[in-house]
């Protein structure tokens, strides 16, 4: 879903952190069909089940306004970085976890970019990014990819991997 938001907020506004981000997200989309293939679970066709509204509304206010593809973006990256931790807490898997691992990393990376381009432009949102991004982090030019492993751990996964990972 966001890959393709990402996309059409790229045509309609041409700000490059849109296009950049949307061939990271189709990376994750990839790391996550190796999963769903591995595995041998059959990947949901067609629209965005659940998520239907958040993609239609996301996309309004994407199109409407570069303010809006910014929140929207800000939103969505901060409700991927929950998703994954929730994903990872399900799973026992390592496979899984690393990989899990691996994309909420992206996601705060991600996040970080378009919180530069918005308050860059003095916007303000009502999305909690404080509680994942200090105003330190948001000008440090290291990965993010350590933020995972707290949320991680609050959702009750142990460190087992190489570096304490997962």
């Amino acid at each position: 879903m966001a890959r393709n938001l990402y996309r059409a907020f790229y045509r309609q506004h041409r700000l490059p952190v849109f296009k950049r981000i949307a061939e990271s997200e189709a990376r994750h989309a990839d790391a996550l069909a190796c999963l769903l293939v591995q595995f041998d679970v059959t990947p949901v066709q067609g629209g965005y089940g659940a998520h239907q509204a958040t993609y239609r509304r996301a996309l309004g206010a994407g199109l409407a306004s570069l303010a809006g593809a910014l929140d929207a973006a800000v939103g969505l990256e901060i409700e991927d970085i929950d998703a994954i931790a929730e994903a990872a807490a399900r799973s026992n898997n390592v496979c899984v976890r690393r990989v899990m691992a691996q994309l909420g990393g992206g996601s705060f990376n991600h996040l970080r970019a378009f919180l530069r381009q918005f308050l860059a432009r003095g916007l303000t949102t009502e999305h909690p990014w404080q509680d994942y991004v200090s105003a330190a982090e948001l000008h440090m030019p290291c990965n993010l990819a350590y933020k995972i492993l707290p949320l991680f751990q609050a959702k009750g996964v142990q460190p087992s991997g190489p570096l304490g990972l997962v």
